[in-house]
């Protein structure tokens, strides 16, 4: 009986030390992941010093950046201030000797001046004297319509084949124009005097095409119905 209870304890020392050693074998696996895991843990804190040093430097080099580009706006508007304020003395200086411009009238730009009808007043500015020029462009006529200038203004005068007129309106600057084409007369086929009209000999009707006129009836020659073949002989030959 003694000598079983021996076998006996010295099977359990033997699974107590192969527990043991698979225990030992654990720990050597969990020391080397551990040690990986210190490893990355330094290299992504080392990565981490790496990013915060560049976003600092990023943040710092934004911070001039923005120090600079005020720095710039600030004496790029202290510069204009300054021309400005050079530009309205030296013309409140010169406005007083300075005459109307072409186009317009009135006793000097310092009094007042008003450009004439058909013309719009405008200015051109520079950086050298007199650094503001003044002087009264023509307005652009409505569509079917020509320019024609007189002493003392501009107007416009409807195109020939089209009737009505232009009037100058001061208040807005521009022309109203109710210049209206002139249809073909029933004597001809065509749609419009200024298109061209040609009698219509489908109907007996004959003659030199019609050419648009600037008065009434707004175009020059007319269609004729011959009352025989030797009337229209002896007159279109």
């Amino acid at each position: 009986g003694l000598l079983q209870r021996v076998d006996v304890l010295e099977q359990r020392v033997s699974n107590q030390a192969t527990v043991f050693a698979a225990e030992q074998a654990r720990a050597v696996v969990m020391n080397e992941t551990l040690a990986n895991l210190t490893a990355a843990l330094a290299a992504e804190q080392a990565r981490t010093t790496i990013m915060n040093s560049t976003l600092t430097d990023l943040a710092a080099a934004l911070a001039q950046e923005q120090a600079r580009a005020m720095s710039t706006d600030s004496a790029q508007v202290s510069s204009l201030l300054a021309l400005n304020s050079t530009l309205l003395n030296v013309t409140a200086r010169m406005d007083g000797a300075l005459p109307c411009p072409a186009n317009s009238t009135g006793p000097s730009i310092a009094q007042g001046c008003t450009c004439n009808a058909g013309f719009r007043p405008t200015s051109v500015t520079s950086l050298t004297a007199p650094f503001v020029t003044l002087f009264c462009e023509p307005v652009l006529c409505p569509a079917n319509s020509t320019a024609v200038l007189t002493a003392t203004s501009r107007r416009c005068d409807c195109l020939p084949g089209f009737s009505g007129n232009t009037t100058w309106v001061p208040q807005n600057v521009s022309f109203v124009s109710t210049c209206t084409p002139i249809a073909c007369p029933n004597t001809t086929v065509g749609t419009t005097v200024a298109q061209g009209c040609a009698c219509n000999t489908a109907l007996g009707f004959y003659g030199p095409p019609l050419i648009a006129a600037s008065t009434p009836p707004f175009f020059n020659n007319t269609c004729r119905r011959f009352s025989s073949c030797v009337e229209l002989l002896t007159q279109t030959s």
